[in-house]
């Protein structure tokens, strides 16, 4: 588990170097760069537990069981728990990037859909003989 050290950090410099991080998410526009940075800053560990919890969250939005989330993801009830009380106390960042990432599914359905469509309609005008 990752621990922060013992020895104290003035709280104003802490501040402004939590602020520094938030800054720079928030600056970051593309997938690729924030990866990137992901990849340097969090162990590719911290970044799976991350990209876990938001599919808890997922899940536990769309109303399944912890049973069903432990057997699909491989996490403990305790770590189910945990984000279910942030979801339960607050969670609006949580609930922020569900949101987000539901509008993201939306987009790409409707897109898949009219690839499709363009597809079928492209069949009808081959299969019609006009080729």
């Amino acid at each position: 588990m990752t621990k922060i050290s013992r020895r104290p950090v003035d709280p104003e410099l802490m501040g402004n170097y939590v602020s520094n991080l938030w800054s720079i998410f928030a600056m970051i526009r593309d997938k690729e760069e924030i990866k990137l940075l992901f990849k340097d800053l969090f162990t590719h560990t911290e970044y799976k537990m991350f990209a876990k919890r938001l599919e808890i969250v997922h899940r536990l939005l769309a109303g399944e069981t912890y049973q069903s989330i432990m057997n699909h993801l491989k996490v403990t009830e305790r770590t189910i728990s945990t984000v279910s009380n942030i979801l339960e106390r607050a969670g609006k960042g949580f609930r922020a990037a569900e949101q987000k990432l539901l509008e993201l599914e939306r987009i790409f359905q409707q897109k898949r859909t009219e690839r499709q469509n363009r597809l079928e309609r492209r069949n009808l005008w081959y299969k019609g003989g006009r080729l």
